[in-house]
């Protein structure tokens, strides 16, 4: 008989998607496929509470959800085992598989290499992919399934569009013809002041069109819109950063496709988006020009992806050239100074090569698809030196802390990973030992305290979650919905003595936001402390 599709979303904000909370709702009473979508809404899809819960959330025929949940079956952690269980019998797809840094690949190889031991399909996808990570990656699935490391070979360059097939024989290589690419130029441009990026956009979109500024900090985009809001005014400036209230963002994301988007028809004459990382992924959206903080190589090149995104549209005068003008402070010091807070975000080392490289040619052309692989292996290369020679001891200093943080994140990281040399060839005994108990959280030796303070597959502090309640002082500081911009502010009081009061838990939990900890905790505080210190303030 016909039976509906389980579908999970895996992600802390599940709760704020209507289509999946919908799917949970209608949940409660199974329905048939029907062949015509009109009239099923759900498309025979069904969503289950039960299997959501924590460590079941892979259970779901198809899940959607951060690299996370395969991530966490490389994890110490008890009920590892159902985890790896609800990994059996599906396809894992993986994008954008080199946002992880050091830290999360280690525990991305080993749960590659359990997917290898299981034969299940992994599919990953990058466009900006390093050759030694690629070959590291391939190498992880196979051990799992008991071959030998790749050919060395797999470190050089192998083009792009290229698709790497694993065997457990080999490793073959299949080059795609690549569409054609429209031709970007990356370009060193001195400011120093968030005052002089609004003036230099003043000029540039003189004659109107639509430029985003992309920002390595939350700080600085605030500063930065701040400063354009004053030449631009505020209807042709937004904000966009992960600090808003949940609602607010997600409001925001869609006013991005609005009006960048591909079939968009409400594309503004003029425009500035003020923006961080954020915007590198997820959306399409396209820009007539682009300024972006120095970062990594592989990272400003997913940057570009946002610039001449779109075929066929009607640049205006003088922005018709696809320009990337990356923010440079000083172009006489050497190195170039940049933004000092991009090292907080980005290893300094990584900075300077896409720095350097920048400096030898003047400027970046990409022309073809092949330019986006040449690049990145470049940027990667250690062996290979980039930069004018009176940069050598600054880069020399950079490379020391690159790959000591390297190793750290690694010796940190494999103290929780549910890896092992002899992984592949563990029998029964030594599987049952391994997520059994104590054994498969990493708390068999160590205390309670150790174990509450472990780390997770993201190396970070964990957020402080807040919900905000907007308190009105004109109606006796009675609680109400906060104000969202696009919105006719709503003045009803919160009915907070009656629970779940017209549905209102669920429009609260849209009210969230996540804040970083070290705005609050105090010097040798934890974050737990630093909760409860926020919490008593506001009580107070």
């Amino acid at each position: 008989e016909p039976q509906k599709l389980g579908v999970h979303l895996a992600h802390g904000k599940n709760n704020l998607n209507k289509s999946f909370m919908e799917l949970l709702e209608s949940g409660h009473s199974p329905l048939e496929v029907y062949d015509d979508d009109a009239d099923s809404k759900d498309n025979g899809l069904h969503a289950s509470r039960w299997m959501g819960q924590r460590w079941r959330s892979t259970l779901s025929p198809v899940v959607v959800g951060t690299i996370d949940q395969v991530l966490l079956a490389a994890l110490k952690s008890r009920h590892v085992l159902v985890r790896h269980l609800g990994l059996m019998g599906k396809v894992v797809v993986i994008d954008e598989v080199h946002a992880a840094d050091a830290y999360m690949q280690t525990y991305l190889k080993a749960a590659l290499t359990w997917l290898g031991l299981y034969q299940i399909p992994v599919v990953l996808l990058s466009a900006t992919l390093p050759p030694e990570r690629r070959r590291e990656l391939l190498d992880a699935y196979r051990r799992g399934q008991g071959a030998p490391a790749a050919n060395t070979a797999l470190d050089k360059t192998i083009g792009y569009p290229v698709i790497s097939t694993v065997t457990s024989g080999q490793v073959r290589i299949h080059e795609i013809e690549g569409e054609p690419e429209v031709t970007k130029q990356i370009i060193p441009t001195q400011v120093a002041s968030a005052e002089e990026i609004a003036k230099l956009l003043e000029q540039e979109l003189a004659d109107g069109g639509c430029a985003v500024v992309i920002r390595n900090t939350v700080r600085e985009a605030q500063e930065t819109y701040a400063a354009v809001k004053k030449v631009f005014g505020s209807q042709q400036a937004t904000l966009l950063h992960a600090r808003f209230l949940a609602v607010e963002r997600s409001a925001r994301d869609s006013s991005m496709l609005e009006l960048f988007g591909k079939n968009s028809t409400k594309r503004p004459q003029r425009h500035v988006v003020v923006a961080n990382q954020v915007i590198e992924q997820s959306l399409d959206v396209d820009f007539d020009l682009m300024l972006t903080d120095p970062a990594p190589m592989d990272l400003v090149l997913q940057r570009i992806g946002r610039l001449h995104r779109h075929a066929g549209r009607n640049r205006p005068q003088g922005l018709q050239a696809a320009r990337c003008l990356v923010l440079v402070n000083d172009l006489a010091s050497a190195p170039w100074s940049y933004s000092n807070r991009t090292d907080f975000i980005y290893r300094r080392y990584m900075t300077l090569r896409t720095l350097g490289i920048l400096a030898d040619r003047g400027q970046i052309t990409i022309s073809e698809p092949n330019d986006y692989a040449q690049l990145t292996a470049l940027a990667y290369n250690t062996a290979e030196s980039v930069g004018p020679k009176q940069w050598g001891e600054a880069q020399a200093v950079a490379l020391e802390e690159y790959l000591s943080k390297i190793m750290q994140s690694h010796m940190k990281a494999s103290v929780w990973c549910l890896d092992g040399v002899n992984l592949p060839k563990w029998k029964a005994p030594a599987l049952e030992s391994k997520f059994m108990g104590n054994a498969a959280t990493g708390e068999e030796s160590n205390g309670p305290d150790v174990a509450a303070s472990r780390a997770a597959v993201r190396d970070g502090e964990d957020q402080i979650p807040v919900l905000v309640v907007a308190i009105d002082p004109e109606l006796g500081n009675a609680p109400v919905p906060p104000p969202l911009s696009g919105t006719t502010p709503d003045d009803e009081q919160l009915q907070v003595s009656e629970y779940n009061a017209r549905g209102r838990i669920a429009q609260m939990c849209s009210w969230s936001i996540s804040l970083p900890p070290w705005a609050f905790r105090a010097r040798g505080q934890s974050v737990d402390q630093a909760v409860d210190a926020v919490a008593g303030a506001i009580w107070d």
